[in-house]
């Protein structure tokens, strides 16, 4: 279903950004800019002060709130672009969706299996668009490489690491599950799983271990570490490896096949077969440019779209709390 602005003679579609924490002005911002015919930002909502000021000197014509409740209840816009703490994204999803007002959010697509149903039900009484992003689906090596996964042969192993030097999971928000919905699956595993469900679909079997012992000195209720084991259908199997505190930063995806294996890096993906090195390609590789395409998918989208990008991330979360339902715990 397309949403078309209020105004219907606009091209541009009016929109209020919600949380202009670092994420949203690193990346975010930057990409609306990068969309500026497509978007015209109406409003701001954060509850720092000193956030919203710095982000309304870049936008003076917007209305600044504290109060993403009063900005809902008094503004005519298309579309909101939120990025929130996990635990707050459900009431601003609920109150918009239920006024009309299209919303393009970051991950996870909900805090837990309960708000996953919530939200899938709300969107379905509603047809209001939710659109979470997933910006792997967007870096050029995922989307090369899923071109190229036919030339491997029959795929039936794979193995995926994503680990960083400096989460904060050990500390406010992040480091309670109530308020996460958990740590380094829901918060680095998503992207994976995300490209996981995309490029093999549904698992069949999933099993976790996971540790919380990589900040001594420190108690936290999520898991800074995780290996995850998943099966999907007949002999296809994989494995994923994450770390939020591992001291250096890593990302890379290996797929084996009966012809050829292939390692995908965010900036390179390298087929090897039994003769060597068949293909090596770079890619440039932009946070930016990555949301500022999706963006531009989220403006155009269509019932379909919506649909798709829904249906993926609600098995994203599907997988999320198989695999916690299946931990096992290491040092706890």
């Amino acid at each position: 279903m397309c949403y078309t602005p209020k105004n219907s003679d606009a091209i541009m579609k009016h929109i209020g950004l919600i949380g202009l924490g670092r994420q949203m002005k690193l990346e975010l911002i930057p990409a609306i800019a990068n969309c500026s015919n497509l978007f015209r930002v109406m409003a701001l909502c954060d509850i720092n002060s000193h956030r919203l000021q710095q982000v309304h000197s870049a936008y003076p014509k917007a209305e600044p709130f504290r109060s993403y409740e009063l900005m809902l209840k008094t503004q005519k816009l298309d579309a909101v672009i939120v990025c929130v703490p996990h635990y707050v994204y459900y009431p601003i999803v609920e109150m918009a969706l239920r006024k009309g007002t299209a919303v393009f959010k970051e991950k996870p697509f909900a805090l837990n299996s309960n708000e996953t149903k919530l939200t899938l039900n709300l969107w379905e009484k509603t047809l209001t668009p939710i659109y979470t992003v997933g910006k792997r689906q967007f870096y050029g090596s995922y989307g090369w490489a899923k071109d190229h996964l036919s030339s491997l042969g029959e795929v039936y192993q794979y193995s995926a690491r994503r680990a960083i030097s400096s989460g904060t999971l050990y500390r406010g928000w992040r480091s309670h599950k109530d308020q996460a919905g958990g740590g380094a699956l829901i918060d680095l595993g998503y992207h994976f799983l995300h490209i996981i469900v995309d490029y093999f679909g549904l698992p069949k079997d999933i099993a976790m271990w996971a540790s919380s012992s990589g900040k001594p000195g420190y108690h936290y209720e999520v898991e800074d570490a995780v290996s995850l084991l998943l099966h999907h259908m007949n002999s296809l199997h994989g494995t994923l490896m994450l770390n939020c505190l591992a001291g250096m930063s890593e990302e890379s995806f290996e797929i084996i096949g009966t012809e050829a294996r292939m390692l995908i890096r965010r900036d390179r993906v390298v087929i090897y077969t039994k003769n060597g090195i068949q293909k090596n390609k770079s890619f440039e590789t932009d946070s930016v440019l990555a949301n500022s395409m999706a963006l531009k998918e989220f403006y155009k989208a269509d019932q379909a779209t919506i649909q798709e990008n829904i249906n993926r991330n609600v098995a994203v979360m599907d997988m999320t709390d198989a695999a916690y339902k299946s931990m096992k715990r290491g040092s706890w």
